[in-house]
């Protein structure tokens, strides 16, 4: 065996060679431990539940496990790239440059967005390289060591002799002996063997429990699309059609609608404060004066003019990145609870037959409808998107060419311009002519990296958070800016704000002001997700929206509401679920006494019947509408076409045959 490692040959039998590639496949596997900064220990780590989680021999075994399952898939790697190079020596510099960069860019990401980067995010690779310019990250000790030990193996590997394979019959036995140890692997994991490490970390810190390349076959696994156990069409139109639908009919006040879905726009003093955290967060000037003045009523003026305010916090599925999937949330009032994790839903998941969103709705009553997001069209593939929602018009980065240098803020078109955007488009609209726009901003986007910037609210010793607090500051007052502006406006206006996400801070600033470390639950890290929402009229409204606590998904149907717009049975669904579970995104939800739930806990008795229910419709309604294309329930998601009895009537012919199974959601309570 030292022969074969340390004074390899040009020549070598079955045997040396895969010791060889198998002493390879362990070193890398390490290297790139260390390349993600991922705790040595960690990867002895055990998630079997029950007494024997304690038992360290357990907890070793499964360890080793993991340790042997990432060997043989790296093994797998270099005797694939050996045989298509003919060399053994650049089959294992290949896997080994490979793998040390891969583990640098999981950390990268981990940095600027929270998460790890799993299979969904191939096709991400398009808005990731668009975006990746904004952001800047710091190598950590364990990366910059996993760089110079991958010199030292590079170095010497280039100065050896290893094997060299020609020949179809010489390298089948390699070939065949590479494929079956990976076919192994990926069984093994998709059979269900519990050997991976799937904590309330997992997103973030699965490679540091799991090495990297086992993390990434279970991103595969659970990327993929399966009907719920008990689901069936046939029970979801028994299930929703107990539902008082008498609302759906609607009576349209001719009101004008603007949503803003504000880039990283995040109350994070608020946030920190109610933290627990013992250190506050002080800046050097009130971070949101505007927001922090308005206060929730109705208020009447002296010239009979009356302005309403819902203000609130929500939460949002994503953190520091992934916008789009809070404006599917918004748009759709899906959630993300029930697509598979690490999934954007604009990837390749949408297309003509399946995106029932409220610019439908607003279709339907004649509204103006308009899209803006300042950035490419091909981001998230918006360009295709936008045209599947059926907006009017959209105005991406491009039509914004003409502004002028002042206009924009930290690179990105500033939130004043969008806003002056707007006011144009109302101002220049027909007499009578109703609009509706949905407006994505990004002045706050993240990227908190440019040495040249001045901030104007500052954190000591964290340059980083200066620049965002003071972006923040300015989306602020352009936003006081805006609501001015429509305070003086003739016509009924409401309009409707909520941010997409937080902004990623570093670990040590969620540490010091959140108190979020290692050992918080999952229900401490919602902290991460809690965004502000505001609802604003020129009229006086009523909604019974949660101004405690909701979640993004339900900010369009109270809004739809208000303006009396025609909505599906879906969003009436999705209304009735609200009124049990008030607040839920991708790891849990709230009930209605305001405790939190786990989607992971599995052992949480505290779920009552009513709950599991409509967990389920909600599941199995979003299963319908996104993933099932033969039996789409399109009457369900679209405008219905009859209401009869407070029950939508649906067409036969509308559907492919239903598959009537039992009530699996009961409703009787």
């Amino acid at each position: 065996m030292f022969t074969a490692i340390f004074k390899p040959r040009k020549e070598a039998n079955w045997l040396t060679v895969n010791i060889t590639a198998l002493f390879w496949a362990f070193i890398i596997f390490w290297l790139m431990q260390l390349a993600v900064s991922a705790s040595i220990s960690s990867i002895f780590k055990c998630n079997i539940v029950g007494v024997i989680a304690g038992n360290i021999l357990v907890r070793i075994l499964s360890g080793v496990v993991r340790i042997i399952m990432n060997t043989l898939i790296i093994y797998a790697l270099i005797m694939t790239f050996s045989l298509i190079f003919k060399s053994m020596k650049v089959g294992i510099i290949s896997v080994l440059s490979a793998s040390v960069i891969l583990g640098i860019a999981n950390n990268f990401v981990v940095q600027t967005r929270g998460r790890e980067i799993s299979f969904n995010d191939i096709k991400s690779i398009g808005t990731a390289l668009a975006v990746v310019g904004d952001y800047s990250f710091s190598l950590m000790i364990g990366s910059i060591i996993s760089i110079i030990l991958s010199v030292v193996a590079i170095v010497y590997l280039v100065r050896s002799d290893y094997p060299k394979f020609s020949g179809l019959k010489k390298s089948m036995k390699h070939f065949l002996t590479a494929a079956l140890t990976i076919v192994l692997c990926v069984t093994t994991v998709f059979s269900g063997i519990s050997i991976g490490y799937a904590s309330r970390n997992y997103r973030s810190q699965g490679t540091e429990y799991n090495g990297y390349y086992l993390n990434f076959i279970y991103s595969i696994k659970n990327s993929r699309i399966k009907a719920p156990v008990t689901y069936s069409p046939g029970a979801i139109l028994d299930a929703i059609e107990k539902n008082d639908f008498s609302s759906l009919v609607g009576s349209s006040k001719d009101v004008n609608v603007i949503v803003i879905m504000n880039e990283s726009f995040a109350n994070l003093k608020e946030v920190c404060d109610n933290s627990g955290a013992e250190t506050k967060l002080e800046t050097n000037v009130e971070l949101l004066p505007y927001w922090n003045s308005i206060e929730n009523g109705v208020f009447t003026f002296e010239d009979g003019s009356t302005q309403t305010f819902i203000k609130g916090n929500a939460l949002s599925s994503v953190y520091g990145g992934n916008t789009a999937n809070s404006e599917y949330e918004f748009l759709s009032g899906s959630s993300m609870a029930f697509i598979p994790e690490g999934s954007v839903v604009y990837n390749g998941k949408l297309n003509e037959e399946n995106s029932y969103t409220l610019v439908d709705f607003f279709n339907y009553a004649g509204y103006r409808t308009v899209g803006i997001h300042p950035e490419q069209p091909e981001n998230w593939s918006r360009n295709s998107i936008y045209k599947y929602f059926g907006f009017d018009e959209v105005y991406f980065k491009g039509d914004f060419s003409e502004i002028p240098a002042e206009d924009y803020y930290r690179g990105h078109v500033s939130d004043k311009a969008i806003y002056d955007r707007i006011i144009d488009i109302y101002e220049t609209k027909e007499e009578g002519e109703k609009l509706f726009t949905f407006a994505v901003t990004m002045m706050n986007h993240g990227g908190y990296n440019h040495s040249s910037f001045e901030p104007t609210v500052t954190v000591e010793g964290d340059s980083a958070a200066s620049e965002y607090l003071s972006s923040a500051n300015e989306s602020d007052k352009a936003l006081e800016y805006l609501m001015d502006y429509f305070d003086d406006a003739e016509e009924e206006t409401l309009i409707v704000v909520f941010g997409d996400h937080q902004p990623t801070m570093s670990s040590s600033f969620t540490s010091l002001y959140m108190g979020i470390d290692g050992a918080s639950t999952v229900e401490d890290m919602q902290k991460m997700y809690t965004i502000p929402y505001l609802f604003w009229s020129n009229f006086e409204m009523d909604s019974d929206i949660n101004d405690s606590l909701t979640s993004i998904n339900y900010l369009s149907t109270a809004m739809l509401d208000i303006c009396g717009i025609r909505k599906s049975a879906f969003f009436e669904t999705i209304d009735n679920i609200r009124e049990v579970i008030p607040a839920i995104n991708a790891f849990g939800w709230y009930d209605i006494d305001g405790d939190f739930h786990d989607f992971k806990d599995v052992g949480d008795t505290d779920i009552t019947v009513k709950e599991k229910e409509l967990l389920e419709l909600y599941e199995h309604l979003i299963f319908n509408l996104i993933f099932d294309e033969d039996n789409k329930l399109v009457n369900v998601f679209g405008l219905p076409k009859v209401i009869q009895n407070h029950t939508t009537v649906h067409e036969v012919e509308s559907f492919h045959k239903f598959r009537y199974s039992p009530k699996v959601f009961g409703a009787n309570n």
